[in-house]
């Protein structure tokens, strides 16, 4: 398919956080199709700020089935990625968490209000309680007392992390950590995907949690924040608007 303006997406990156070599598409190494012999030489538009850009009147929303189908057409995930979602969820029975939590602490502040272990905490009991099993959970946080606090509230939960290395800076998020650039793109994606794996996310306004629902539209999110710009932007304007419209 092709997007509404009847434009192929091609996206690529070489930011030195996750690429492994100067100038290195990385994206390219994750996510794409196979075949990329019908790939046009593509080069960037030069505008000078982002307000600039809005004059090509691309539209700055799109439906989240729109975008599922856009991700799935042109960037599914290759085996570097799927192989080790596969390897985790492997050892969870039929292949799906009761729940999936995205804590993001560390730097997040400058993008929106943290919030408390506690407001997770009763998010999880009030998704327990209505009938919600909390059996088997995947947990992605950068944040180490996070972990700890739900982990010894709810000790009969077997919890499922995905972590490749460790940071000696609990103070900034992984991604400008000492970790490999490598290890921190792949553990990202792959959080993704595992954030996915479940009927239920509670998360905070992320954008790796907010691709999960990209990544699987069925998904059921329960946001607990708002960005500091309320929450305007693809893909959370989107997201806020299906769990308002969502059976109370």
């Amino acid at each position: 398919m092709q997007s509404n303006n009847g434009l192929i997406p091609h996206i690529s990156s070489t930011n030195p956080l996750y690429a492994m070599r100067s100038e290195e598409d990385f994206i390219s190494l994750y996510l794409g199709l196979a075949d990329q012999d019908n790939v046009p030489d593509l080069h960037p538009m030069q505008y000078r700020t982002l307000w600039s850009f809005y004059h090509l009147k691309f539209a700055q929303h799109l439906s989240l089935s729109e975008a599922n189908q856009l991700f799935w057409t042109y960037f599914p995930p290759k085996a570097i990625i799927t192989d080790k979602v596969d390897a985790v969820l492997a050892n969870i029975p039929n292949r799906k968490f009761d729940l999936s939590i995205h804590y993001r602490g560390t730097d997040k502040a400058l993008e929106a209000p943290l919030v408390s272990f506690e407001v997770y905490e009763k998010a999880i009991l009030d998704y327990q309680a209505g009938g919600g099993n909390i059996k088997a959970v995947f947990l992605a946080t950068d944040d180490s007392d996070f972990e700890a606090f739900i982990r010894q509230r709810f000790p009969e939960t077997s919890f499922t992390t995905y972590n490749l290395g460790s940071s000696s800076n609990t103070l900034r998020g992984r991604h400008f950590s000492d970790m490999s650039p490598g290890d921190k793109a792949t553990e990202s994606l792959v959080n993704m995907f595992l954030l996915a794996s479940a009927p239920t996310c509670i998360r905070g306004a992320s954008y790796m949690s907010a691709i999960s629902k990209i990544l699987n539209p069925a998904l059921r999110t329960i946001t607990l924040n708002r960005t500091h710009w309320g929450s305007s932007g693809f893909p959370e304007l989107e997201i806020l608007a299906e769990e308002d419209a969502a059976p109370r």
